[in-house]
């Protein structure tokens, strides 16, 4: 039987690749998860990020790097605002700086703004940015421990 916590892989060995993203039978249910997470990530054509509550970027899909012209290396462990997208002008990298900060305190941010995300950097668009703070709670929590982390999270959106 299958739970929601396992995802089996065929017992007989074999490796897939999916968007360059290697699956193999001696990947942990964890790791699978990961890879996962970056296919379907990456197969989506809107830009789209993860950040940690400072800011500072966790994951970045492929369609927003290509758009820059940047790898997630180049990115990754740094403020968001100062990744290219942003390098229209400091006044749009402020701005952005902003937002994160809006949707620290558990604002939903929307706007329309202005960013390098066509041929590979070198060509500004105007996108629809939406920021906004989602706690998530490690696969490794139990039931219980979400639901405490969750209701914490909402009882301070409630205080705001």
């Amino acid at each position: 039987m299958v739970t929601t916590t396992e995802i089996r892989m065929p017992d007989k060995e074999w490796q897939a690749s999916v968007r360059g993203v290697a699956l193999a039978p001696g990947d942990d249910t964890e790791v699978r998860r990961q890879k996962l997470a970056r296919i379907i990530l990456d197969a989506m054509y809107q830009f789209l990020g993860l950040l940690d509550v400072d800011g500072t970027v966790l994951e970045i899909n492929q369609a927003a790097l290509d758009g820059a012209g940047i790898c997630l290396a180049e990115v990754a462990g740094r403020p968001f605002w100062e990744a290219r997208w942003w390098a229209v002008s400091e006044e749009t990298r402020q701005r952005v700086r902003g937002m994160v900060e809006q949707a620290r305190r558990g604002e939903f941010v929307r706007c329309d703004i202005e960013i390098f995300g066509e041929l590979e950097g070198n060509k500004t668009i105007f996108v629809e940015a939406d920021y906004m703070a989602k706690m998530v709670a490690p696969s490794s929590f139990t039931n219980e421990a979400r639901e405490a982390m969750s209701n914490a999270y909402n009882s301070f959106k409630k205080g705001k």
